[in-house]
């Protein structure tokens, strides 16, 4: 698509930077999943626990453990599968900025939309990085470690 409309690129850029936000916060979440042996089914109108792995527990340790275990392989293999795409779309708008950016003269005569709507996604998203660098070096600040150091 980013190769039939180019200005669309902000848009899928903005997209994107969504679904990875939305990936990063699904992998963190099944990262936790084993350490999480307490697991019981959610209640389903919602609540802390809504949306959480259900499990019903045979009342063996052992073979609890084991079936989580199993089950968060799983969800592991079947999310990666999936979610290897947001990494893909990612890779895409990173190549047709870079091809914009390699071909700015030409747009710039041929298509000056182009340019414009490549630059304003570059400085998108270097407003994007100094906000994530900002908040990263206020944790450290706050966690006692040297800011400049743990951005």
């Amino acid at each position: 698509e980013l190769n039939r409309d180019r200005l669309m690129l902000k848009e899928v850029y903005l997209k994107s930077r969504t679904l990875e936000r939305w990936r990063d916060h699904l992998l963190e979440e099944i990262k936790l999943l084993p350490a999480r042996p307490s697991m019981t089914s959610s209640t389903p109108g919602g609540g802390a626990r809504a949306g959480r792995l259900s499990m019903v527990r045979s009342g063996d340790a052992a073979a609890d453990s084991d079936a989580l275990e199993k089950t968060h392989s799983r969800i592991k293999l079947v999310a990666g599968n999936h979610l290897g795409i947001v990494r893909t779309l990612g890779e895409d708008v990173r190549n047709t900025l870079w091809e914009n950016l390699n071909h700015c003269f030409e747009l710039a005569q041929d298509k000056p939309e182009v340019l414009v709507m490549t630059v304003e996604v570059v400085e998108l998203h270097q407003r994007l990085q100094h906000h994530l660098y900002e908040a990263t070096r206020k944790r450290a600040i706050d966690a006692g470690l040297d800011g400049d150091d743990e951005a």
